[in-house]
Formats: C-alpha cells, structure tokens, sequence
C-alpha cells in the first residue's frame, strides 16, 4: 500500500507539475503525506455531491481535474463555499490531489486520451506546444462530416461547429481540452480546423475570418473522460489500489 507521498511521486513521474499553466494549482492540495491510500475517488469537479460520495465510500483521497483551490484565501469558514468544502475534507481525513493542464499536457495525458476517443486516422505531430496536440490525417474531411462523427464517437449531446471563410477540407487539426480558445494565435498557421471548449464570440468570428474552422465540444463535453483517464493511470501505478468514479453531469442544461 502506498503512502500519498509515494502515489504523488508516482503520478508526477508520469505528469510533472512543471507542465502545468502559471496560473494552474496542481498537486496535493490537501492532506498528510504520510497517510496510506487505499482508495481513491477521481472526478472531475469537487463539488459537495463528489464529496459525499467520497465520505459514503470512506475513500482516502480525492483525485480532480479541476483544482478544489485556484488562488489564495485568507479565511476558512464553514459558511464559505470554498472553507466549508476544506473543513469538510479534513474533518474526515480525505487529502485532495489536483491534476490539471498537467495531465492535459503530457503525454498520454487527456489530450492524448479525448484524441484516441474520436478514432481518427491520422498521426500526431510537433509536441513542442506542449497544452496542444495536432494531428495530420490520412484524408481530408468536410467540416460538417467531421463534426458529426467526432460527436458521435465521443458521445456528446452537443457540439458547436464555425465554419472558415474559404470552407476549405480539413487535413491538418489542433485540440486541446477545456477551455481553449486562446490557443488559436498558436495553431492559426498550423491547422485547418481546431478543437476546443467555451469558444468566444469574437474570437470564433475572427477565427472564421482568418480561415480556421472550429470545434466546440464544450468545456464539460471535452473533460468528462478525465475519471476514466485517471483510473487507469491509478491503476497502471498501483493495481491494488481501489478506484471510485464519480461521474459528475454537466451543469448546464438545454432545452
């Protein structure tokens, strides 16, 4: 059995927080190190349902993809959404553990991963952007016929789709998951269609002008593989390890 020192040290092996944005929090974010760890609960957001799931299950720790704590607080307070949620945690002795643009980022990471979901023939190239991943395909693609299939293999409800001003067929893509669209300065010349989340208005309508079509899975339609992702990381550094998916629904709702 492994202690949280020991499991961290492994993950970071595999996914250093040196890739991770400036702005991000990664890693352990709550806990004792010396604690042993025998079962985990992965999810996407820690929010109070993901808690109490892991206080059912009587986990040890708490893997996210979306940091519990993103900036500095100066008070823990139990009516504070952010205190309540800390006090919560360590009232029952659960760590927490952020893996985020990180584990987008490297290798086998969930850029690599949301990619071997869409079942694309292609290659991929040029890992020198490191929070991106950019594919060459074996064939071109009209952008509304790729669309339909990369929602389709990835099972999404929704997806958003601008078209580029020359409609021109699609060889070469970019993808990063989350919400990526600034992004776009840096495939602009590399790409013809890139993937992302939570595109923006203008920022779409200038893309469309400077000949780019995109890809919007959304920002939770990009992410909500991350619990799969992790158990099998967890699972390859440590196979006794007992892993708990909280598989959380997007917030928002369409009608």
């Amino acid at each position: 059995m492994l202690n949280l020192a020991k499991l961290s040290e492994k993950f970071e092996e595999r996914f250093p927080l040196e890739l991770a944005e400036s702005w991000d929090n990664v890693g352990l974010l709550v806990g004792d190190k010396d604690k042993k760890i025998n079962k985990v609960l992965v999810c996407l957001d820690l929010t109070y349902q993901a808690i109490k799931k892991a206080k059912e299950e009587n986990v040890d720790l708490i893997i996210s993809h979306h940091p519990l704590i993103f900036s500095p607080s100066k008070k823990i307070l139990k009516d504070d959404l952010l205190g309540g949620k800390i006090l919560e945690l360590i009232e029952n002795k659960i760590a927490v553990y952020a893996a985020h643009t990180n584990l987008d980022s490297g290798k086998g990471g969930l850029n690599d991963y949301v990619l071997s979901k869409m079942n694309l023939k292609g290659e991929i190239y040029d890992y020198d952007l490191i929070p991106l991943r950019k594919v060459i395909l074996d064939e071109e693609w009209e952008l509304s016929d790729l669309a339909k299939y990369i929602k389709n293999e990835l099972g999404l409800k929704n997806i958003r789709m601008v078209r580029s001003k020359q409609n021109k067929k699609i060889k070469k893509l970019g993808l990063t998951t989350g919400g990526g669209d600034s992004f776009i300065p840096q495939v602009l010349s590399y790409v013809d269609l890139f993937i992302t989340g939570d595109l923006r208005h203008h920022i779409a309508l200038d893309s469309s002008e400077q000949d780019l079509h995109l890809i919007d899975l959304e920002h939770y339609g990009s992410e909500k593989f991350v619990v799969d992702l992790l158990e099998n990381i967890l699972k390859d550094i440590d196979a006794d390890l007992e892993i708990i998916k909280y598989n959380s629904s997007d917030v928002f709702e369409y009608l």
